[in-house]
């Protein structure tokens, strides 16, 4: 599962909170203060993705590469049936 480490009032925060809403993403936010990160996370707001930790320069990337995922796996969750003539 996706979880965003953000601050409370943090105007980049909301913008990826927002991102992942919009591409109706699981995901799972954590409110953060910049003194009492988890491990493995230097900065805020921060994307944990399994064993990936995204934040800075790499989340425009990651949400793109991400929303070409989710639209790749929606294309064969349809209930419909397709048969030949």
């Amino acid at each position: 599962m996706i979880v965003l480490y953000r601050q409370a009032k943090s105007a980049p925060g909301a913008a990826l909170e927002l991102a992942l809403k919009d591409m109706v993403a699981a995901y799972e936010v954590v409110e953060a203060t910049p003194d009492a990160l988890p491990a493995g996370i230097t900065q805020l707001p921060a994307i944990v993705d399994g064993d990936r930790v995204i934040y800075g320069e790499a989340v425009p990337a990651y949400l793109a590469a991400l929303e070409r995922e989710l639209a790749e796996w929606r294309k064969f969750q349809v209930d419909a049936c397709y048969c030949d003539e």
